[in-house]
Parts: C-alpha cells; sequence; structure tokens
C-alpha cells in the first residue's frame, strides 16, 4: 500500500490531518487478493481516505514513486530541522530537493523503471501542497531513534552502484543520517557532486590549474559512461569529467565540450570508445586500445602488460615503448568478467557492491564460480547460498572466478602489468587478488577510469602538431590575414 495523506497526533486517538494528496493505492502483492484488496479500500473511503485499487505491477511503480518523494526531503528536514512546508518554502532548499528528485530518477530508469516527462515538476508540486508537519524519519533523528534511511536515500545509493549511476547527494544524506544515529560513526568519503541530468563529476583527483597556451581534450565515450580528459600543452591534466552514456539529453556531451572549451584554449579534440566515430565534433579517432597504451606509456615507460576491465568487455594489451601496440585480447562476445557480470552475480547473492572489496579481503577460501555464463553463475550462487556459504567466501569467489579467467589468456611473462578501467574504483580489491594470481605486483595508475580518456588527449596534441607542421608558419600567417 501506498500512503498520500499525513498528519500529527493531537492527542490519544486523536490525529490532526494536515495534508492528503488523493488517492492511496492498495494492491495484492500477487495479485490473487484482489477482492480483499477491494474491501479494504471501501472501508477507508468510508472515512474520506479515497484509497485506488491497482494491480500488483502499477503499484511497485507507485512505491518508486513515492520513495522518491521521501527521499527528496526526509533526511533534509531531518538534518536542518525544517518541516516539509519551511523547507519547500526556501529556494535553496528547494532546489537540493529537486535535484536529489532528478538523481533518483536515473536510477530508476537504469531499473527499467519510467515515469512521464513532468515526473520532476509533478513531484514538485506536490511536495509544496504538502502541510507544516515533519516526515517521520525527521520525527526519529529529533528522538534518537532508529531511522529508515536505508529504505529510503540508501536504496539509491545501492540500485545506483549496482548501475555505476553516481549518487553523491543521496550517498550525503544517507551517511549524514547514519552518523547522527550511531553516534560517532564515520562517515564516508562523499563522491563528487553530480550535475543533474548530466552527471558531471569536476574536481576528480588532481586537477591543477588552467595553463597558458593550447589544451587538447580526450573523450571516452563508453557503453556506460563517457569520460573527458583535459590536457594543457605539456601533458598535464586540468580537468576531468564523467557523463553517463545513455542519457536522453543527446546535446550533454556537446554542452560540456562549450562549457570546456569557454574554459580553456582547445587546439584539439581525439574520441575514442564505442561511440567514438559517431562523435562529429573531433578532429581525429583513436581506438580506446591504442589510447590506453598510449596513456599509460606517458607514465611508466618501457615494455608492459595492460589490463583494461570494463564494464561490457575486458582487453589485454602488450604494449612497446612510444605506447605502440604489440598485441591485444578483447572479450566482448560475452558480459562473462566484466563489470555487468560482477554486479549481475553479486546481485544474486545479495553482496552490495560498496562492501564487496571488504568482505573479499575476509576471506581465506579459494573457491571459485566455474560458471562464466552470467545465466549459469547465478544458478551457481544459488547454489552456495542453500550450502550456508559465508557471503565473504562468495564475493571472493566471484573475484577469483574473474581474475583466473584473465590470468588463462595468454600475457606475456617478466613484464609489469598496469589495471586500469571505471570497475577498479568500484572493486579495488581486484589489485590483490591478481597480483597474487600473477605472483607480482599489479600496478593501478592514478584514476584508472579516465586513463583511456588521457591517451585521447595525448593522441589529440600529437594530431595537433602533426597538422600545424604540415600547415607550416606561412600557411597559418595567411589565415590569420584572411
Amino acid at each position: 500500500m501506498v500512503l498520500n495523506f499525513a498528519g500529527n497526533l493531537a492527542k490519544p486517538n486523536a490525529v490532526n490531518v494536515t495534508f492528503f494528496n488523493a488517492p492511496n493505492y492498495i494492491a495484492s502483492v500477487d495479485d490473487t487478493q484482489e477482492v480483499f484488496a477491494q474491501r479494504f479500500a471501501e472501508i477507508l473511503a468510508s472515512v474520506d481516505l479515497d484509497t485506488l485499487v491497482v494491480d500488483s505491477f502499477s503499484l511497485v511503480d507507485k512505491v518508486w514513486e513515492k520513495t522518491i518523494l521521501n527521499s527528496s526531503l526526509s533526511a533534509l528536514c531531518g538534518i536542518s530541522r525544517l518541516t516539509i512546508r519551511e523547507a519547500m518554502e526556501q529556494p535553496g532548499m528547494a532546489e537540493i530537493i529537486e535535484q536529489v528528485i532528478e538523481e533518483s530518477v536515473q536510477v530508476a530508469k537504469a531499473e527499467d523503471i519510467r515515469f512521464g516527462d513532468n515526473f520532476i515538476k509533478l513531484c514538485m508540486r506536490y511536495l509544496r501542497k504538502a502541510g507544516n508537519h515533519f516526515p517521520s524519519l525527521a520525527v526519529d533523528m529529533m528522538k534518537n531513534q532508529q531511522t529508515e534511511i536505508e529504505h529510503f536515500n540508501g536504496q539509491f545509493v545501492k540500485y545506483g552502484r549496482k548501475h555505476y549511476v553516481r549518487t553523491p547527494l543521496n550517498l550525503l544524506f544517507t551517511n549524514l543520517v547514519q552518523a547522527h544515529t550511531k553516534k560517532g560513526a564515520t562517515l564516508e568519503e562523499p563522491e563528487p557532486l553530480a550535475l543533474a541530468g548530466m552527471f558531471a563529476v569536476k574536481g576528480t583527483g588532481a586537477i591543477k590549474e588552467a595553463s597558458a597556451g593550447g589544451h587538447y581534450v580526450g573523450v571516452d565515450i563508453g557503453s556506460y559512461y563517457t569520460k573527458i580528459s583535459v590536457i594543457d600543452e605539456a601533458g598535464e591534466v586540468v580537468y576531468r569529467e564523467l557523463l553517463r552514456t545513455l542519457n536522453r539529453d543527446k546535446n550533454a556531451l556537446y554542452g560540456a565540450l562549450e562549457d570546456i572549451k569557454g574554459r580553456y584554449d582547445v587546439a584539439g579534440v581525439c574520441a575514442s570508445g564505442y561511440g567514438r566515430e559517431h562523435f562529429p565534433a573531433a578532429d581525429t579517432t583513436k581506438t580506446e586500445v591504442s589510447c590506453a597504451a598510449f596513456a599509460i606509456d606517458s607514465l611508466y615507460l618501457g615494455r608492459k602488460n595492460i589490463v583494461d576491465i570494463g564494464a561490457e568487455d575486458i582487453k589485454l594489451i602488450r604494449a612497446g615503448d612510444g605506447g605502440k601496440v604489440e598485441e591485444f585480447y578483447m572479450n566482448n562476445k560475452c558480459a562473462a568478467g566484466t563489470g555487468a557480470f560482477i554486479t549481475e552475480v553479486a546481485e544474486r547473492a545479495e553482496i552490495d557492491l560498496r562492501n564487496m572489496s571488504e568482505l573479499a579481503g575476509r576471506s581465506e577460501a579459494m573457491k571459485e564460480l566455474n560458471s562464466f555464463c552470467t545465466v549459469f553463475a547465478k544458478t551457481e550462487i544459488m547454489g552456495w547460498i542453500f550450502e550456508e556459504m559465508p557471503v565473504e567466501d562468495i564475493a571472493k569467489g566471484i573475484y577469483l572466478s574473474v581474475a583466473n579467467r584473465i590470468y588463462k589468456i595468454r600475457m606475456e611473462a617478466g613484464l609489469p602489468i598496469y589495471l586500469v578501467g571505471g570497475v577498479i574504483a568500484y572493486h579495488p580489491y581486484f589489485k590483490t587478488i591478481l597480483s597474487e594470481r600473477f605472483g607480482q605486483e599489479v600496478i593501478i595508475p592514478d584514476q584508472p577510469q579516465f586513463i583511456v580518456s588521457l591517451g585521447a588527449a595525448l593522441f589529440a596534441r600529437k594530431h595537433a602538431h602533426q597538422q600545424q607542421a604540415t600547415v607550416g608558419p606561412d600557411t597559418n600567417e595567411q589565415k590569420e590575414r584572411a
């Protein structure tokens, strides 16, 4: 059931209803008790609490809608000690509330929950009608009681991790409320603030001040995220940005590029990744294999092996001096061993991705998944659960299966191994388990998720210099005169 009314306890057996945005919704979980649901709805309607009977699928959508509404301001009211009406009447607070809603809607879309085009506006209209009362979570905070934050903002963080959707505002509110109720609990480091709809992460890592001279942009258009790196003439990174690739706003990437051009004197753009051929703003394009090798070579000299674990593929690259690709292997026909595989199998085991590396690190077991097919791996995981295998051993078993799959791929011995890709940001335990498997320390460069975009930026600089050498100074002077 989803309730859309609220109030305050005036005295024993008397409630002052502060608002009612009719109707309420009720359904039978498996659609077998519709008659009982209808009777229940009639009883509520008889005392002016209009309630509508819906099917179980429709109720799921209503649950998501109500959870988004609750998550948008419950924690905010508890922390600020503002009632819902007071929070909505302050422009600054209302803007935060709207951004939490937008962030949560992106998570819902990843779970295939779809809302209408005006959903966010309708949410804000709904909340502006709310009464001058505190949400129940805020009341719990004031009484120093356990809250339901894990079922509000915490759920959006959980589903966001599952789909690699950043949820910085939901994470921030979850941590703040947990710290308040646990008295001295350590806060997780908040993720960088994301712009609603764009998921732009600015200031990721050590970003230096803009320097004089030309700047070069590398764009890595991946299956889940688009990564952007900007370097100066010396090859130093001055800016990074992260965008969701699958976004209805097709202009988000071009908007980000225009913003970058407004900040820096852009002399060249190189695109890489799956979508590189569909990015006309690029001056040149390069494969992600070439970009990864070129970027790592700019950081570490000599011949090397590079392992790039992405959301939907694995790449093993042997690179020589100068970043030249000598040989590479790409697993892109099956999700086995990729970020998507880890996410789906971990979900079946009910393992929170935020804690997966830490759990695996506590295990001494060496049992791995034998199935590389995601469907069969899920079945195997269920067998482990029925055998009551500890969750720590399950987490490690998932990592072992991926590590052993990588290990079986031919790789030249004796060369240093560098681990890159977005998966590493969420699963740092791979460094430990792969180091043990290969018998040598695996190196993770700074900001591994942006390595390909860094390589693309370096190629943009190289291409611009080659064009400059071809054109020559006389032609440049003629262009300037024209």
